[in-house]
């Protein structure tokens, strides 16, 4: 549950808003699309093996989605880039009870700004 708000977080603030909505139907397109694949691969494992040898076999599946993980080039990629500054924010005429500028620090990321009215 909380890794599904820091996603839906992370999503809304790195994402443009115009592209919002078409990342947002990707990513439950790819989570919900899958789960039909999975019961159809688990329902064969259990038919060709008994139960208790498909749930070892799925069990030793997890840890390598995070192998993949782990040696994928995603790791090489540049860090994401500070937010906007407050002169770039929308609206920075507006009037300090209006108008507030926060910083967010993120383990492991540098600290971006975020506009909020």
């Amino acid at each position: 549950m909380v890794g599904n708000v820091i996603k839906a977080s992370f999503q809304q603030r790195y994402c443009p808003p115009e592209l919002l909505g078409r990342l947002s139907a990707s990513t439950a397109f790819l989570n919900y699309g899958t789960i039909p694949l999975g019961a159809l691969l688990g329902g064969w494992l259990g038919t060709v093996f008994d139960l208790r040898t498909a749930i070892w076999i799925t069990t030793a599946g997890v840890p390598l989605a995070a192998l993949i993980l782990l040696f994928s080039p995603h790791r090489a990629l540049p860090r994401l880039a500070d937010g906007p500054s407050p002169q770039e924010c929308p609206g920075a005429d507006i009037p300090p009870s209006g108008h507030m500028t926060v910083v967010i620090k993120a383990s492991g990321m540098l600290p971006r700004r975020a506009c909020f009215y």
